[in-house]
């Protein structure tokens, strides 16, 4: 694991994105959940939104031939802003979540990982939308497929 203040020295041989990334202890991603996991549930949520939302546009404007009613373009114009401003705000909260540290693997399932070290080599401590707290690491190759139960 990384030192207690979750920041690692700058690694001159390695990637520089990977030497800056913040590594977590387990202690420290569990004290991000009260956070990540509000983050994490506007992700889901305005991902499902964006996604029906764009779904009824198509449907609309699919069963329209010709020139749409006036009916019909208010109602496209109407999804359309809601999607975008739904875009928006997931892609804000993918912001927050980068500030916090973590990586957001599956929109769907509310999926994240926290970088973090084991004996000295990086891993990925790893935690998902409805769990009470991080309980499962995987290698960074192993993907969720991989994950397996701490203590790592």
């Amino acid at each position: 694991m990384s030192s207690e203040s979750g920041e690692t020295a700058p690694d001159p041989k390695g990637d520089p994105k990977e030497s800056r990334e913040k590594k977590f202890t387990v202690n420290q991603a569990n004290g991000t959940l009260p956070l990540v996991r509000r983050i994490v549930t506007d992700i889901v949520e305005g991902h499902k939104g964006f996604h029906s939302a764009r779904r009824r546009f198509d449907e609309i404007k699919g069963g329209i031939s010709g020139t749409p009613t006036s009916e019909e373009g208010t109602e496209l114009r109407h999804l359309e802003e809601e999607a975008e401003s739904r875009q928006k705000k997931v892609e804000t909260c993918l912001e927050e979540l980068e500030m916090v540290g973590c990586q957001l693997k599956d929109f769907e399932m509310g999926l994240i990982d926290f970088p973090s070290e084991k004996d000295g080599k990086p891993v990925l401590l790893c935690w998902k939308l409805g769990e009470e707290k991080v309980s499962f690491w995987h290698p960074v190759a192993g993907g969720y497929s991989g994950r397996q139960p701490l203590p790592i």
